[in-house]
Order: C-alpha cells, then structure tokens, then sequence
C-alpha cells in the first residue's frame, strides 16, 4: 500500500500524497474493525464444547505420556509451532505446572501462550486451562485403557463471542484433531505413517484470516521509524545495573507488573544459529485476571557494556538499546528505542515510547536507589 521508493520533484510529491490518502483511509478501517472486535469481545458468550475421540492400539500409559509432552500439546495451537517447554514450578503434569508455547503468525510475528494443568487423575485423565485467552477455555485428556490398546479422547470447552462462537469452536476442533493426529504419528501408528498433519477447510482458513487482517494492513502502510532516547546516572556499580538490563531473572522484567516472570526459550530447531529468545510472562493491562506472553530477542550482548533487545510482536520488529557506562561513584545508562509505524499513528507512538522510557527509568532507579557506591 506504501511506495517503497518514490521518485522526486513534483511526480513524488504527487505519490507521497496518495499514499498518505491511501494510508489515512486503510488506518480508518482498520480502526474501525479493532472498534468491533472490542465491542464483540465485551458482549454475550455462548458456551462451546467440541470433543475428539479415536481407538488407538496402543498401551494407556505411552498415550498417556505423549499426550503430556509440552509439544505435542501445543499442537493444538493455530499457527506453526516454534517451541514448547514447561515452566518452572510444579512437576510436569502435577496440579499446578504449566506450559509455554510460542507460534509464529502467517505475517512473521511471534505468539506466545500459557496452560497451566487445574486438575488430574494421573494416567486417566487432566484438565488444562488456557491463561492467555481473554475467555475461559480448558482442555481436559481422557486415556481409557481396554484390551488391545486404550481409548484416547481430548475436550475443549471454553466460552466465546456469540456472533463468532461456532467460528472458534470450529478452530478448537481443527487444533484437537491435530493434537489427536501428532498423538498418533508419534507412537508409529500405521494409519497415519506418511501422511500429513489434518488442514483447515476454506472457511475455517478464511474467517481466519479475517481475523489478523488489521495488523495485514498496518503492516502494508508506508511506515516511519521512530526513535526515543533517554538516560539516567545511577548510583550503583555497573555490574548491578547489567544484572537489572540484562538477566533474564531481573526484577525489571516488566516494569508495569512487578510479578512478572523471564524465561529463555528453548528453540526447537537444533543446530540453527539464532539469537536468544526471551519470553515474559506478565498481567495484561486491560483484562488484569488473564496473562500476556511478551517475546523478544537479544540481538547483540556486551557483557557490562551494552545490549540490544528486539521485540516480535509487530511486524515490524521494535528495537532497544541499553548502553552502560561505568564512573568512579556508579553508573551512566542510556537507551533508546526504535519503532517503525504507520506514519499516520507515528505521534502517538512518540507519546508511548517516551512514557515507556521514562517508566522504564523510574524502575532503574527504584531498584538502585538502596544499593551503596563502590
């Protein structure tokens, strides 16, 4: 929708000023269709249940055990897998535990969820309940062993927006037989060797693809790159500050939820070179009783000197720098931060990125402020 590269004098002008009508009028709609899905996600629910059930010739307990290996559970996710892994705290399938799994979205964004296990019946039967999802959704594995194998079914129940609510249930129902169809092919059953993981209809592909079509089109404007800079002396040696900047057990994890947690996630592609990837588990802002899953990368690291942060949840990846530089009685930092927008929304992304560092300041110097020079 933007030009990429526009020619100059009079002819630029000209395609300057259609892109900015284009970009006004598409940043319209889509303003419009984050206006609906408010109102639709505020409105009446309809309760929804779905369930998956197969014979599978197989021992209770080996199902039972793939069935609880965080990545074949988060098959039932939407979107290609990245990794899955449990988070600390209770055992592995106990009351209690719970699993992150990260997704990458069709427009290159991450996604990141969280289940945590809210009842079991070891070897029979657990219930997952989703703490990502703005509404109540559990999942809960049935293993029922009989002769010659087990009888394995999986249920989700979960509300959802009346108008949309067979759409999901229908998105529920793609991810168990997914999950009933990873269970299957890991175990070697002879029905499902060679054979391709199940796919959605056309309808169920459209709706959607509907659903993301507002970040489509942000992602399509003519974006601008916009940068805030802010810096602080603090009066705490450097090897502190990095600990706060840098670690992932820092209590800056999140600057506006002190109980947020960090955790490295452990990429699934081995042998692939990539950059540390971080997740951050905090409480969302606007529904304060479902958490958020924050991802981002380190894209450069000097141990006491400085490090770069990438975010990954726009389509365009966010960029932070954090410089440190040492003094006889503590410390300098310096950040910034680079966003590309829509040029039409770049104002307001300058009052949020200064709000952020000036936050994320506050939070360096609450943490600082007791520790003692050198």
């Amino acid at each position: 929708m933007g030009t990429s590269a526009l020619p100059h004098g009079p002819a630029g002008l000209v395609a300057r000023a259609a892109d900015a009508v284009r970009d006004h009028r598409a940043f319209d709609r889509a303003v419009a269709d984050q206006r609906a899905l408010a109102e639709l996600l505020t409105g009446p629910t309809d309760v929804m249940t779905v369930t998956e059930t197969a014979e599978l010739p197989f021992p209770a307990e080996d199902v039972w055990a793939v069935l609880h290996d965080p990545t074949t559970l988060a098959h039932l996710g939407t979107w290609p897998l990245v990794a899955a892994f449990d988070l600390p705290g209770a055992p592995r399938g106990a009351v209690g535990a719970r699993r992150c799994a990260v997704y990458r979205l069709p427009d290159g964004r991450l996604q990141g969820t969280l289940s945590e296990v809210v009842d079991v019946d070891p070897g029979h039967r657990a219930t997952d309940k989703a703490l990502t999802s703005p509404f109540p959704l559990t999942t809960t594995y049935v293993v029922e062993a009989h002769d010659g194998g087990c009888t394995a079914r999986l249920v989700a129940t979960g509300a959802a927006p009346a108008p949309i609510a067979r759409q999901m249930a229908d998105e529920w129902a793609a991810g168990l037989r997914h999950v009933m169809w990873r269970v299957r092919e890991s175990l070697g059953d002879p029905e499902v060797a060679g054979s391709a993981p199940p796919v959605r209809t056309d309808e169920e592909q459209a709706w959607l693809d509907q659903l993301y079509s507002v970040e489509r089109v942000r992602a399509q404007m003519h974006a601008v790159a916009v940068t805030e800079r802010t810096s602080v002396d603090l009066q705490a040696p450097v090897n502190v500050v990095w600990h706060l900047v840098a670690d992932v057990d820092s209590p800056m994890a999140d600057t506006a939820d002190p109980t947020a947690e960090r955790f490295v996630v452990p990429i699934a592609d081995a042998g692939v070179e990539a950059p540390p990837l971080l997740a951050t588990v905090s409480r969302c802002v606007k529904h304060a009783d479902h958490l958020h899953v924050e991802l981002d990368e380190v894209v450069e690291s000097a141990p006491m000197h400085r490090i770069v942060y990438r975010s990954l949840r726009d389509v365009r990846p966010a960029r932070t720098v954090v410089r440190l530089t040492g003094g006889p009685t503590g410390c300098s930092v310096e950040i910034e931060s680079t966003h590309e927008v829509p040029a039409v929304v770049r104002r307001e992304c300058r009052r949020q990125l200064r709000t952020a560092l000036a936050r994320y300041v506050e939070a360096l110097q609450r943490h600082t402020e007791v520790t003692p020079a050198p």
